[in-house]
Order: C-alpha cells, then sequence, then structure tokens
C-alpha cells in the first residue's frame, strides 16, 4: 500500500525498514514516557519499553515502542485530544480491529512514524505477554539473533505491508512464550 492511492498521510503507509540497533532508543523511550506523563496522568511504572527497540543489540524499524495497560478504552478520546497537541495519531479502530485488546497511537515527526503508544486492556493478559517476551529476548542472545534475522528477512518480503510483515512474525513470537511458558494462553 503507498499513499499516492490512497488518502492516507504517509507515515500511514511507509515501508518497513529495519535498522541496526540504535543506543539512543532507550533515551528516546525515556525522553517520550516524560512528554507523555507531562500530557496526561499515565503511571510511569507502567509505561514500559517493549518492542525491539527495548532490545540491546536486536534490529529493529527505528520506533520506540511503549504499552500502558487501561482497565478500558472509555479514556482514549480524552487521551487523543492531549495527546493530539503533540503530534500522536490514534490508529483508526478499522485498521486495528483484529486487535480488540489495544488501541494504538501513533507520534509522527517528520511525516515518519517515531513512536508507538499502545493502550492495551489490563484483563487481557497482552500486556503481561508483550513484557514476557520482551524479558526473554533481554535474557537469551541465541533468540535475539534468531530473531533479527528473521525480521530481515520478513522486512525484504513485506517491505509495502507493515500488516503482513507484523503477521508473519507472530509464529516466532507464540513460538518462544510457548517455549518458556507452556500452557499459558500465549496467542500475541
Amino acid at each position: 500500500m503507498n499513499n499516492e492511492s490512497t488518502n492516507w498521510p504517509k507515515w500511514a503507509t511507509e515501508q518497513v525498514h529495519i535498522e541496526p540497533y540504535n543506543p539512543e532508543w532507550p533515551v528516546k523511550y525515556e525522553r517520550l514516557v516524560t512528554e507523555l506523563t507531562g500530557l496526561y496522568s499515565f503511571d510511569p511504572d507502567h509505561l514500559i519499553h517493549v518492542g525491539s527497540t527495548a532490545v540491546p543489540g536486536l534490529a529493529a524499524k527505528p520506533i520506540i515502542d511503549l504499552a500502558y495497560p487501561v482497565p478500558d478504552f472509555s479514556e482514549t478520546e480524552n487521551i487523543l485530544l492531549v495527546l493530539g497537541k503533540k503530534d500522536w495519531h490514534l490508529i483508526p479502530l478499522e485498521l486495528d480491529a483484529e486487535r480488540y485488546h489495544r488501541r494504538t497511537f501513533v507520534k509522527v515527526v517528520d511525516d515518519r512514524r517515531f513512536a508507538h503508544l499502545h493502550l492495551i486492556l489490563s484483563g487481557s493478559g497482552k500486556y503481561e505477554l508483550i513484557k514476557r517476551f520482551r524479558n526473554i529476548l533481554l535474557a537469551h542472545p541465541a533468540l535475539v539473533e534468531e530473531y533479527a534475522d528473521l525480521k530481515a528477512q520478513l522486512a525484504e518480503r513485506y517491505q509495502n505491508d507493515r500488516e503482513l510483515y507484523t503477521a508473519a512474525k507472530s509464529n516466532f513470537i507464540t513460538s518462544v512464550l510457548d517455549s518458556y511458558f507452556p500452557g499459558h494462553q500465549n496467542t500475541f
């Protein structure tokens, strides 16, 4: 999908691009926590750095992912009102419909995705799974290397389709979770 054939903004249709790990990513995460807690009453202890940029040594799309648990989505519009002033955009529900458990905001800088804030239903178990997967990678460098190789292959194959890129990673993620937490609901 490209933005010439749609009415989507450029950041919504940008290509999948993987970069080597950047030690600035944790610094950017900390700045985002400061920004977000200054805009809304997020508890900084629960505003966690997730995704590949949270794992030292792991190549990633240069987009900082943050997750935050919420009991429901009743505050989404109020959050959008304050975050929107700082170039955060709510991904329309119809584009994220399969992920009933979350609402995602995108911070845009220079027409590119800079960060994602995922509001995740606290009762869904997904917040814990995301933390669990990150923590497994942090503890197992061999998995980091395997995941980096997979992501590079998928980024080449699905360069123009973020959704397929993301979906193609799910078998690896589920397999890792099943290996380290058998018997749990590890559907990612």
